[in-house]
């Protein structure tokens, strides 16, 4: 299928996937409520299929949910705000955030020529803020997570021996739950730390400081210095005998002996070639990471791989993306290409899932997914 067919494809999934009171459903079946960092996703689709309006009516609708902390809640309930209080313990949002995409949302639709309301601005500024006030790890500088949910990488096998039941237990997902009774949270419940889900992640540090550069690229709400610690801080987190950036926390050893892809998001970053170069040649070495259909979440020499697991080896079309953008950063025209077909094939052949394996292209999760439009989007486009 060529550009136009992807295109055409993309928008039939957006607009049967768009909700009246102002954002995308991710699927609107398994999931019908606005999540953070798809709606940041999402609003870049819209603005390549030249809808930038709902777009940025979904950036506003985002963004609304903003607290005087700068804490933005990861799911927003505006279509009944009541149906998970008992969760979260408060109506209309979730009490944990997610990866903070809007600083590249706003980036990228300033890039393609749109008018951003200076409000949107102004609160992803405070959004990104956020967590230089509140989740910055002393001695490491890496950012701190308060549940596996914020990370966007649910069941990321580094973090198992966080659990007491092996994934697959009918205690696990208890268990995972329960990690939100132990947040200690600000007198307002701003979500600060959590001793029994102790993680400073690299990887998501790498995400805010690529999102604080992406917007001090575009506007002058706030500055590179403002992530050049962040940077820093990443890269003393690498490991050369692993040739990955290891979390700090209480399971600091699985770290170290479980590679996973949402770890090598880094290289959006990361300063050194040497490092950059050798993650480079893992991502697309098919014993290891690579995949005719994208990236495997995991390494498919680590004994938790599972090509078509729910974080567990399945390639994922925002992490291709992703990845696509740190090759474009690095001028690497020819592994844009690669992961961009990668990407664009996944999709189609998925029929628009959710995730899919990384060798067969077979769709997993929900299917369309709004995100896996980011397949139009690749490729410099």
């Amino acid at each position: 299928m060529n550009i136009s067919g992807l295109l055409e494809q993309t928008r039939k999934v957006m607009s049967g996937n768009w909700n009246s009171l102002g954002y995308t459903s991710p699927n609107p079946e398994r999931y019908k409520w606005q999540w953070l960092w798809d709606s940041c996703f999402h609003a870049i689709i819209w603005a390549k299929l030249g809808e930038a309006d709902r777009g940025l009516l979904e950036l506003a609708t985002l963004l609304k949910t903003i607290e005087p902390s700068g804490f933005t809640p990861h799911m927003n309930y505006i279509a009944d705000p009541s149906v998970a209080k008992q969760l979260w313990g408060r109506s209309g949002t979730s009490s944990i955030t997610q990866p903070p995409m809007f600083g590249h949302a706003v980036a990228d639709l300033i890039r393609r020529g749109v008018d951003v309301p200076e409000e949107i601005i102004d609160k992803a500024v405070r959004g990104l803020r956020f967590f230089l006030k509140f989740r910055i790890h002393s001695p490491s500088g890496l950012i701190t997570l308060c549940h596996p949910w914020e990370s966007g990488a649910d069941n990321n096998p580094r973090w198992d021996d966080y659990y007491s039941v092996p994934l697959g237990h009918p205690k696990w997902q208890d268990e995972k739950i329960g990690f939100l009774e132990t947040i200690k949270r600000d007198s307002d419940g701003t979500p600060i730390s959590n001793p029994a889900f102790y993680v400073a992640s690299p990887g998501f540090t790498a995400l805010l400081a690529f999102n604080i550069f992406e917007l001090a690229s575009t506007t002058g709400g706030i500055h590179n210095s403002e992530a050049n610690e962040l940077v820093d801080a990443i890269e003393n987190s690498w490991n050369a005998d692993q040739k990955t950036w290891i979390d700090i926390g209480n399971a600091e050893e699985l770290c170290r002996s479980t590679p996973v892809l949402d770890a090598l998001l880094c290289i959006l970053v990361d300063r050194n070639w040497d490092r950059l170069d050798a993650v480079k040649i893992d991502i697309f070495d098919e014993k290891k990471f690579g995949g005719p259909y994208g990236p495997a979440g995991v390494s498919k020499q680590h004994w938790t791989y599972d090509g078509d697991g729910y974080w567990r080896g399945s390639a994922w079309p925002q992490l291709s993306y992703l990845f696509a953008i740190a090759f474009q950063r690095l001028q690497l025209k020819e592994e844009v290409n690669t992961i961009s077909n990668q990407l664009q094939n996944g999709a189609l052949t998925s029929k628009f899932a959710e995730h899919w394996n990384p060798d067969s292209g077979k769709g997993g999760g929900a299917v369309p997914q709004s995100w896996t439009g980011l397949a139009a989007v690749v490729n410099g486009s």
